[in-house]
């Protein structure tokens, strides 16, 4: 070969093959070789007497084949053939391509992450609703049980416990601020013989209409409740004259009522018991001095 050429391998070379011989007039059978890979081997390879020497599997890249000989027990002479050449990468090999590949593979890598980044947000805003959601509905159920807890199924009206919550709250509030209540127990008269004649079923409608008579007080009375079976209790605010006025209206209203679309010849009447707030030592005192009456 020349001293000093170059070349190029294809894309996809597998492997290369050098043959090289040295000019010797003497017995050039026994000269010796010795080659180096610039690029791919870091020192001489001493070949004997070999003049083939075979490279598989080349990377890509710039190479430069060297070539030395000598006699035997002879220095390595001087005269070093090169060779320059290059395997030419694949496509897929090429510095550009793999750049665009590893751009694209980061790009890629980001648009997942961002995707996961989103989608994990929807799903945490999909699951901050939905604890909203059990949340509101756990509180108006707890809600709805605390009002069922307060309130009388029949009529509507506040049951026992609310009112006694109630007057025990106010009663303390009136004897600090002085204020004047009056509390009065209703009690439907004769009330078992309502039942006893009439049924149970036109006894639950009387104590529903009582109900709902009392309902149309509210801006009257400052509380209202269902005491349990035919009775009511309800608070005023005055003095015991303004109770004695007003609740005797409310009997006479109650007596004068029309029940004949539940029972024909129906009437009804009701006592009522008052006692005043300044009367009685405690709330409950007060509700039996009114119950007494």
């Amino acid at each position: 070969m020349n001293p000093e050429t170059t070349g190029k391998a294809p894309a996809g070379t597998n492997r290369i093959l050098f043959s090289y011989a040295a000019l010797g007039y003497t017995m050039p059978e026994q000269i010796q070789y010795r080659t180096q890979l610039e690029g791919f081997e870091s020192d001489w390879a001493y070949r004997h007497e070999n003049h083939i020497v075979e490279y598989t599997n080349l990377p890509p890249g710039d190479y430069t084949f060297k070539v030395s000989a000598r006699y035997p027990y002879s220095d390595w002479s001087d005269d070093v053939l090169s060779y320059h050449f290059s395997v030419m990468p694949s496509l897929w090999q090429r510095a550009d391509v793999r750049a665009l590949d590893f751009l694209l593979t980061v790009l890629a890598a980001y648009a997942a992450f961002m995707w996961r980044i989103r989608h994990m947000k929807k799903k945490a805003i999909q699951l901050e609703a939905l604890v909203e959601e059990k949340t509101q509905a756990l509180q108006a159920q707890d809600d709805d049980f605390e009002r069922m807890s307060k309130e009388d199924a029949l009529t509507g009206l506040a049951n026992r416990r609310a009112f006694d919550e109630y007057w025990h709250h106010v009663f303390e509030e009136s004897r600090q601020s002085g204020t004047d209540l009056q509390v009065a127990i209703l009690d439907i008269d004769h009330f078992k013989r309502i039942n006893d004649h009439y049924s149970h079923l036109v006894g639950d409608q009387i104590i529903q209409r009582i109900g709902s008579l009392l309902l149309c007080e509210q801006t009257h009375l400052r509380h209202i409740a269902r005491w349990g079976g035919e009775e009511f209790t309800l608070l005023l605010a005055g003095t015991p004259a303004d109770g004695y006025r007003y609740f005797d209206g409310l009997r006479r209203r109650i007596a004068a009522l029309d029940l004949n679309d539940i029972a024909p010849s129906l009437s009804l009447t009701v006592s009522i018991g008052v006692a005043s707030n300044h009367q009685t030592s405690d709330y409950v005192d007060g509700l039996k001095k009114a119950d007494q009456v």
